[in-house]
């Protein structure tokens, strides 16, 4: 939400927006900060805007939205080199894995004629492969990376442009895997996110589980090595594991009737709070188990709540937050142990 209110208040401060846009869009940002509201509604509301502006406007402001405040602006614009050497140097020393989030997703390897643009991911990929890490690929179909001008097609044309990018850059990949090679691993590309947040519904709304498993098909037809995973946030949470359950299962039945493999992997976001059970995690990695899939950790990040920010002290915080983690990575131990669970990777969010 903060990185779209300050697209937001630029578009309000740019002059070549119409005077009504900007104080529409200046009306939605004081509102959404008065009245703290999600992002989710807020993006509803900036879609509804958007929809009633011209083309050309819709276009200048869906490319704000989704490339003007991008990890590199936001997270190293004020690094000197020094800085800068020392991410380096700790990413290299204490990591054996760089998950790349938006390289490849559609918004920005399909160009708006349709051409592919692969120079991000390329430069992406040999910056991972000259540090000696391994690569996975986070949501190669995700509803927030599909573009508006996309998704005001028809069903039948989406999913053929789906079809057209997932071919690509998936040979894409296969070629980088081919060329690059190290002894100690079978593929520098370790793993793809080839089903992501499917449970809120908004792609499904679009394209059904069998399009998304024809699209996937296509990717899996060029990587038969790569492990391709279904990630999905929340799965602590009964309510959204068991809708989970059933699209896991729908996608299985589309492996048995076509003979072919498209989850290799259970991916479990695990963006929790502080207050989260240890039962609970307990009951969604038993509950998971059902599959007999390996399961990844893929994004690590831990909140903590209101409530705990209001009665507690910085360092409080710090002392829970060790505690969780310390005693999370004691139950993945005892489940790596006793071999219950294959747990393959352990991914920290940012």
């Amino acid at each position: 939400r903060r990185i779209h209110l300050m697209v937001i208040r630029d578009l309000v401060n740019d002059s070549k927006m119409p005077i009504r846009v900007r104080e529409t869009l200046k009306r939605i940002y004081e509102e959404t900060i008065s009245k703290d509201i999600d992002d989710d509604v807020l993006m509803d509301t900036l879609n509804k805007l958007i929809s009633k502006l011209s083309y050309d406007l819709q276009r200048m402001i869906y490319d704000k939205l989704n490339y003007s405040y991008n990890i590199s602006y936001e997270g190293l614009k004020d690094m000197d080199y020094n800085e800068a050497s020392k991410l380096y140097e700790y990413i290299n020393k204490d990591f054996t894995c760089i998950t790349l989030n938006d390289i490849c997703a559609y918004k920005n390897y399909v160009n708006y004629n349709g051409t592919f643009n692969k120079e991000i991911l390329d430069r992406a990929l040999k910056f991972c492969y000259e540090g000696d890490k391994q690569v996975k690929i986070k949501d190669l179909i995700s509803y927030e990376d599909l573009p508006l001008y996309l998704l005001k097609n028809e069903k039948a044309v989406i999913k053929q442009k789906l079809i057209a990018y997932v071919s690509d850059v998936s040979r894409f990949i296969k070629n980088f895997n081919a060329i690059n090679t190290r002894i100690d691993r079978k593929n520098f590309i370790r793993s793809i996110d080839v089903f992501s947040s499917l449970v809120d519904g908004r792609l499904l709304n679009i394209l059904s589980i069998e399009d998304l498993c024809d699209i996937i098909s296509v990717a899996r037809n060029n990587l038969k090595d790569v492990i391709f995973v279904y990630n999905e946030n929340g799965l602590e949470v009964n309510r959204v594991r068991n809708k989970y359950m059933d699209i896991l299962n729908s996608i299985r039945e589309y492996e048995n009737k076509n003979n072919i493999k498209l989850v290799d992997e259970i991916g479990i976001k695990m963006h929790v709070n502080l207050d989260l059970l240890n039962d609970d995690i307990v009951k969604m990695f038993d509950d998971l188990k059902e599959f007999n899939l390996p399961i990844s950790i893929t994004e690590f990040d831990l909140y903590a709540t209101y409530d705990m920010i209001v009665n507690n002290t910085h360092e409080q915080i710090e002392i829970l937050r060790e505690r969780f983690i310390s005693d999370l990575c004691n139950l993945i131990a005892n489940f790596v142990r006793d071999g219950s669970i294959k747990i393959t990777s352990f991914t920290i969010d940012s």
